[in-house]
């Protein structure tokens, strides 16, 4: 498992996303693992982090953006998404399924 400490002091495991084999060969597992938590401020560092996601097939991008939702990852890089990206992509969702339920 490839374990990190956060900047925000969280821990996180990544023994999960690598056990899907789309993701165990994703170019995210040859790179330290900070890379996809940089300041949200610091537009560089989430380029390079982004543009890492970009290297992927779909199939992985989704399977890691699934992974962050499902679990409710709050922070970091994830499918190519910021935090608040993915916080926009989930208010869609539920602004959908709220107009298909009328």
């Amino acid at each position: 498992m490839r374990m990190i400490r956060t900047k925000k002091g969280v821990s996180v495991g990544f023994e999960l996303a690598t056990e899907s084999p789309v993701i165990k060969d994703a170019p995210c597992q040859s790179v330290d693992p900070e890379t996809f938590f940089p300041d949200p401020t610091d537009v560089l560092k989430t380029r390079e982090a982004k543009s890492l996601c970009k290297q992927c097939k779909p199939e992985t991008k989704n399977d890691c953006l699934t992974f962050a939702l499902t679990n409710k990852i709050g922070y970091g890089i994830w499918g190519g998404l910021t935090t608040d990206e993915r916080r926009n992509l989930k208010r869609r969702e539920q602004r959908i399924e709220s107009k298909n339920s009328l």
